[in-house]
């Protein structure tokens, strides 16, 4: 205990038996497929749905405010 009267740690209590003494590989990154170009147009499409829906939630919360008033 510390004198805070928080339990100590104690190291590797808690390991797996027969995990802790095998050597970790590197594992190589998995490579992905590019992801293909997105249009400007789909990119201005998803930013507005975006703007609008921030902008809807803020009226119904400034709602939620002016009800229980």
């Amino acid at each position: 205990m510390t004198a805070a009267g928080l339990p100590k740690r104690t190291p590797k209590a808690n390991l797996v038996p027969g995990t802790a003494n095998q050597q970790a590989q590197p594992q190589q990154p998995q490579r992905q497929a590019p992801m293909p170009p997105v249009s400007a147009d789909r990119m201005r499409s998803r930013m507005a749905s975006y703007q609008q829906g921030v902008r809807r939630g803020r009226q119904e919360v400034r709602g939620q405010e002016e009800q229980s008033e």
